[in-house]
């Protein structure tokens, strides 16, 4: 998986996959799936209480997943 300040990419050896518990800037946790290459689900958590951006294809959305709750896309 590519990682940036932007945004991450999936590489085309991994069609299929998950991960949970990656760390992001601003204390989020962050939860993926895919499946051929295409995003099936992706999970929020705020530990701070944070609101965050959440960019998919040319979908931009303004959460506010709290300190506990998980938001699935």
């Amino acid at each position: 998986m590519k990682m940036t300040s932007n945004h991450c990419r999936l590489p085309k050896a991994w069609p299929t996959g998950r991960v949970k518990g990656l760390k992001a800037r601003g204390g989020f946790e962050v939860a993926i799936a895919w499946q051929d290459g295409k995003l099936v689900s992706a999970g929020i958590q705020s530990l701070l209480g944070n609101r965050c951006n959440v960019r998919y294809a040319k979908e931009v959305r303004a959460l506010n997943v709290g300190k506990i709750k998980t938001f699935k896309w």
